[in-house]
């Protein structure tokens, strides 16, 4: 079996975050929130469902380039009324950083080494996505150079910074 193995870390500071938040918790509304996204040909990323606070309503985040924010906002706050969910939240001052590499599924030791890199330097994790051959995640503008040092470090990828 072939040990987990991170190549690289790489950054993504050209994606905006859009949360439609407080959506029914029903079959169907994922699909009508990426059906809107998909008639105004907005390109998506790192699409993400997570109970909200209130019972029966969820919360539904992702990541789309930030040259498309706007009409993603735009069908998506259609999406958002017709749904009777609370609203749409765009957030643009984030980037996406990813380890790069194989195996990632087979071991969990890779994401919590990466967790563990940017909880030491207090950097909040906002979004989580993984694949066998990457982890992404989604943290504040602001940290991305000290994520990436960490990250660098912490998997021994050569000097940076």
């Amino acid at each position: 079996m072939e040990k987990a193995h991170v190549s690289s870390i790489a950054y993504d500071s050209g994606e905006v975050r859009l949360t439609v938040a407080g959506v029914p918790d029903q079959p169907g509304v994922a699909a009508s929130v990426l059906a809107a996204l998909a008639a105004a040909d907005v390109p998506v990323d790192m699409v993400v469902q997570s109970s909200a606070t209130t019972a029966g309503v969820n919360d539904i985040a992702l990541m789309c380039p930030r040259g498309h924010a706007a009409a993603a906002k735009a069908a998506l706050a259609q999406t958002a009324k017709r749904l009777k969910a609370r609203g749409v939240d765009v957030q643009e001052d984030v980037v996406k950083v990813t380890a790069v590499g194989t195996g990632f599924r087979r071991s969990p030791k890779v994401a919590a080494t990466m967790f563990a890199a940017l909880a030491k330097e207090r950097i909040n994790i906002e979004m989580i996505a993984t694949s066998d051959l990457k982890i992404c995640c989604v943290v504040s503008k602001e940290h991305a150079d000290v994520a990436l040092r960490a990250l660098h470090k912490a998997f021994k990828l050569g000097r940076r910074g």
